[in-house]
């Protein structure tokens, strides 16, 4: 299921750029139906994400690495084994200062919340009465895309 074009060799970084805009290419002269390709590439995406977040992939993938050390070069790739996603936990040190921090913040948090919406649900610009400046109302930038959800 893997594409022999990713698998008979080594491919670098450039080959997969001359790859995408091949592709490309064949997509935009009509030569693939667009849909089809956009419901591929979701489907490909899930398959990546659920492989890449498997910790029995990952524990493996890292077991193997380190046998070749804490940096290689293999496959086209430069691989190094070191710790990603490191989270600091605060929540046992018992700090008074910190949590007194961390409930302003989430006090501030709030009204920052509470003032975006109100700038949000603003039609026309206003004054400030206490300083005068003009306030103007929050505005939206979007594009037009479609979403794909795989059924199940």
């Amino acid at each position: 299921m893997i594409s022999k074009e990713l698998t008979k060799k080594p491919v670098s970084k450039k080959e997969l750029q001359i790859i995408a805009k091949e592709l490309k290419t064949e997509i935009l002269d009509g030569l693939h139906d667009p849909i089809k390709i956009a419901v591929n590439f979701k489907q490909l995406q899930f398959l990546i994400d659920q492989l890449q977040k498997d910790k029995d992939i990952i524990r493996y993938i890292v077991d193997e690495s380190e046998k070749e050390g804490k940096t290689f070069e293999k496959y086209g790739a430069t691989i190094s084994v070191c710790e990603v996603g490191t989270k600091w936990h605060y929540e046992k040190c018992d700090d008074p200062e910190l949590e007194k921090l961390t409930e302003r913040l989430g006090k501030l948090k709030k009204k920052v919340v509470e003032r975006q919406t109100m700038l949000k649900n603003l039609s026309d610009p206003m004054a400030d009465t206490k300083t005068g400046v003009v306030i103007n109302p929050a505005y939206k930038t979007s594009q037009t895309n479609i979403k794909i959800m795989l059924n199940k």
